[in-house]
Protein backbone atom coordinates (compact mmCIF):
# COMPACT_ATOMS: atom_id res chain seq x y z
CA UNK A 1 0.00 0.00 0.00
CA UNK A 2 0.67 3.92 -0.89
CA UNK A 3 0.49 4.70 2.83
CA UNK A 4 3.66 2.17 4.16
CA UNK A 5 5.73 4.00 1.92
CA UNK A 6 7.24 7.35 3.01
CA UNK A 7 10.02 9.82 1.21
CA UNK A 8 12.78 10.48 2.74
CA UNK A 9 14.94 14.35 2.39
CA UNK A 10 17.65 12.40 0.38
CA UNK A 11 15.11 13.22 -2.90
CA UNK A 12 12.93 10.71 -4.38
CA UNK A 13 14.26 7.51 -3.00
CA UNK A 14 11.61 5.95 -0.49
CA UNK A 15 12.18 3.80 2.54
CA UNK A 16 9.42 1.06 4.20
CA UNK A 17 8.83 1.88 8.14
CA UNK A 18 10.91 -1.11 8.65
CA UNK A 19 14.02 0.70 7.06
CA UNK A 20 13.48 4.02 8.81
CA UNK A 21 13.42 2.79 12.32
CA UNK A 22 15.18 -0.18 12.11
CA UNK A 23 18.79 1.81 10.18
CA UNK A 24 21.33 -0.12 11.56
CA UNK A 25 19.22 -2.38 13.82
CA UNK A 26 19.04 -5.31 11.28
CA UNK A 27 21.71 -7.56 10.73
CA UNK A 28 22.81 -9.67 8.27
CA UNK A 29 20.32 -12.62 8.85
CA UNK A 30 18.36 -10.57 8.26
CA UNK A 31 17.98 -8.92 4.90
CA UNK A 32 16.04 -6.14 3.92
CA UNK A 33 15.86 -3.55 1.37
CA UNK A 34 19.27 -3.46 -0.87
CA UNK A 35 21.30 -5.78 1.12
CA UNK A 36 22.88 -7.27 -1.35
CA UNK A 37 24.06 -3.83 -2.56
CA UNK A 38 25.28 -3.26 0.83
CA UNK A 39 27.07 -6.29 0.92
CA UNK A 40 29.24 -5.61 -2.06
CA UNK A 41 29.78 -1.99 -1.28
CA UNK A 42 31.01 -3.06 1.77
CA UNK A 43 33.11 -5.48 0.39
CA UNK A 44 34.67 -3.08 -2.10
CA UNK A 45 34.95 -0.16 0.29
CA UNK A 46 37.00 -3.47 2.56
CA UNK A 47 39.33 -4.57 -0.58
CA UNK A 48 40.09 -0.88 -1.79
CA UNK A 49 41.10 0.01 2.12
CA UNK A 50 43.41 -3.02 2.02
CA UNK A 51 44.80 -2.36 -1.45
CA UNK A 52 45.57 1.25 0.00
CA UNK A 53 47.21 0.22 3.25
CA UNK A 54 49.76 -2.95 1.76
CA UNK A 55 50.95 0.33 -1.18
CA UNK A 56 50.87 3.15 1.31
CA UNK A 57 48.53 5.69 0.15
CA UNK A 58 46.22 5.75 2.99
CA UNK A 59 46.25 9.39 4.33
CA UNK A 60 47.07 8.34 7.74
CA UNK A 61 49.93 6.48 6.81
CA UNK A 62 51.38 9.63 4.60
CA UNK A 63 50.96 11.98 7.76
CA UNK A 64 52.78 9.40 9.69
CA UNK A 65 55.77 9.31 7.43
CA UNK A 66 55.59 13.10 7.20
CA UNK A 67 55.31 13.47 10.80
CA UNK A 68 58.14 11.14 10.85
CA UNK A 69 60.46 13.25 9.13
CA UNK A 70 59.48 16.87 10.59
CA UNK A 71 60.15 15.49 13.94
CA UNK A 72 63.05 13.65 13.55
CA UNK A 73 66.49 15.51 14.53
CA UNK A 74 69.08 17.23 11.64
CA UNK A 75 72.38 18.24 12.41
CA UNK A 76 73.05 21.96 10.90
CA UNK A 77 75.25 22.91 8.85
CA UNK A 78 78.91 24.80 10.76
CA UNK A 79 79.20 28.16 9.75
CA UNK A 80 81.42 28.63 6.97
CA UNK A 81 84.55 31.03 7.90
CA UNK A 82 83.36 33.82 4.95
CA UNK A 83 80.00 33.58 6.96
CA UNK A 84 78.01 32.73 3.79
CA UNK A 85 75.49 30.09 3.13
CA UNK A 86 76.10 27.62 0.67
CA UNK A 87 73.20 25.51 -1.39
CA UNK A 88 72.26 23.00 0.57
CA UNK A 89 73.69 24.50 3.90
CA UNK A 90 70.82 22.94 6.76
CA UNK A 91 70.25 26.16 8.72
CA UNK A 92 67.86 27.39 11.28
CA UNK A 93 66.13 31.12 11.22
CA UNK A 94 65.24 31.69 14.66
CA UNK A 95 64.42 35.40 15.98
CA UNK A 96 65.75 37.31 19.16
CA UNK A 97 62.88 36.73 20.94
CA UNK A 98 63.49 33.13 20.56
CA UNK A 99 60.76 31.76 18.00
CA UNK A 100 61.96 29.68 15.21
CA UNK A 101 60.98 29.42 11.65
CA UNK A 102 60.33 25.93 9.58
CA UNK A 103 59.37 25.29 5.99
CA UNK A 104 57.32 22.14 5.07
CA UNK A 105 58.91 21.00 1.77
CA UNK A 106 55.84 18.89 1.06
CA UNK A 107 54.00 22.25 0.62
CA UNK A 108 54.91 22.42 -3.40
CA UNK A 109 52.90 25.39 -4.71
CA UNK A 110 51.10 24.78 -8.43
CA UNK A 111 53.20 27.39 -10.28
CA UNK A 112 55.20 27.45 -13.27
CA UNK A 113 58.56 27.23 -11.29
CA UNK A 114 59.34 24.83 -8.48
CA UNK A 115 58.08 26.99 -5.40
CA UNK A 116 57.41 25.74 -1.43
CA UNK A 117 55.83 27.93 1.04
CA UNK A 118 56.49 28.61 4.62
CA UNK A 119 53.92 28.41 7.34
CA UNK A 120 54.28 30.38 10.57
Amino acid sequence: PAERWSVMATGSMFYTPQQQMGHEGYSVPCRIGNWAEDEYLKAAHTHEFMQKASSGLLSSTKLASTIGVATSAVELAPPHPDGLLRFGDTVMLSSALGGALCGNTNDRLQLNQEAYQVRL
